[in-house]
């Protein structure tokens, strides 16, 4: 990373409930990222949490509870984070949290090309334990990789390279490089589309460097973060 600007993940923990200006608040919070140059963000729905004051709140698509745990994420240059935070910590209210960790923009090492015919075999699975790395890559969900959509086709290409794990979420809004926004609509009890798509997977970093080289044909216009993480327990079926 020498000679590159630092980043900062910022991820924000609110209640879906919290408005801002008559408009949900985590819709206010993407639209002043967006228009302050944060180049992607994204919101999600939790299925079920508590905040400080340790009142449960969980779903139910028939009950289409507004009470839900809400995250948003995005990364930034380290430089530019500080600016925005009195603004967000407004918009999130009282009762939110902001955690802030150093984190980079993924890039694939550049290796030695492998004879023609040959592919590199994939390392054995060994079993996370201390410092590892976190991935997450962010994408839409009309993005596609021959034919296939591109979050499944990564996890795919994650299961085969024998990653640890890797799990997919969908965001119920967001915005990327292009700054088109990804809203979340509801037609009934159906879903709209193009939804924003965040696949995160957690692995000794050597690991994690081989799958961004054997990922990088793949992730054309979609942002690949990588932070560094500890693992405390690694539980392995038996």
């Amino acid at each position: 990373m020498s000679g590159e600007a630092r980043q900062t993940q910022v991820v924000i923990y609110m209640d879906e409930a919290r408005h801002y200006h008559a408009a949900p608040a985590y819709a206010a919070i993407l639209n002043f990222l967006m228009h302050h140059g944060v180049a992607s963000a994204l919101a999600t729905r939790g299925l079920a949490g508590f905040g400080p004051e340790h009142k449960m709140h969980s779903g139910d698509l028939l009950a289409a509870s507004d009470h839900l745990p809400l995250r948003i994420e995005f990364v930034a240059e380290t430089g530019q984070v500080p600016p925005l935070l009195p603004k967000l910590r407004e918009m999130a209210g009282p009762q939110a949290t902001i955690v802030l960790t150093p984190a980079e923009r993924a890039e694939a090492p550049r290796a030695a090309p492998s004879p023609a015919g040959e592919t590199a075999p994939a390392a054995p699975p060994a079993k996370i334990e201390g410092r590892a790395k976190l991935l997450r890559i962010y994408c839409s969900e009309h993005d596609r990789w021959q034919g296939q959509p591109l979050h499944l086709a990564i996890l795919e290409a994650l299961q085969s390279a024998d990653a640890a794990g890797a799990t997919i979420y969908r965001g119920i809004a967001g915005y990327g490089a292009h700054h088109q926004a990804h809203p979340e609509k509801f037609h009934g009890l159906g879903f709209g589309q193009d939804r924003p798509q965040m696949i995160s997977v957690v692995d000794h970093e050597a690991k994690v460097r081989d799958i961004l080289n054997r990922l990088e044909p793949m992730l054309n216009g979609a942002l690949a973060v990588l932070s560094e993480v500890e693992v405390i327990r690694y539980g392995v079926a038996e």
